[in-house]
C-alpha cells in the first residue's frame, strides 16, 4: 500500500507540473457516488477494500482511477514513463 501511495503522489506531482486539469467538484462528487454504491467500499473507514485507498483523497487526484474501471483518471500520468524513455 505504501508503494501505491508513493506512486500516486509522484503521478499527481507530474500531472500538476505539466498543467493537467484538476478534478472538479462535480467530477469528485461523481467519483465518490460510484464508490459509495460499490460493494467493495468500506463506509466506516472511507476506504476501498480492493485497492486499499482512502477515497476522500483518491477522488481528488487527477492521475488516479478506479482499479475496477468505475471512473477514469483525468490525465495520462502513465505517459511520464514513456517520456523518460525517450
Amino acid at each position: 500500500m505504501t508503494r501505491t501511495l508513493v506512486r500516486a503522489v509522484a503521478d499527481e506531482a507530474w500531472a500538476a507540473m505539466n498543467h493537467m486539469p484538476s478534478v472538479s467538484d462535480k467530477e469528485a462528487a461523481m467519483r465518490l457516488r460510484q464508490c459509495l454504491h460499490c460493494h467493495l467500499f468500506i463506509k466506516e473507514q472511507g476506504r476501498c477494500s480492493h485497492c486499499g485507498c482512502f477515497m476522500r483523497f483518491k477522488i481528488r487526484m487527477r492521475s488516479q482511477s478506479c482499479p475496477l474501471g468505475k471512473w477514469p483518471q483525468l490525465t495520462a500520468a502513465h505517459g511520464r514513463e514513456a517520456s523518460r524513455r525517450s
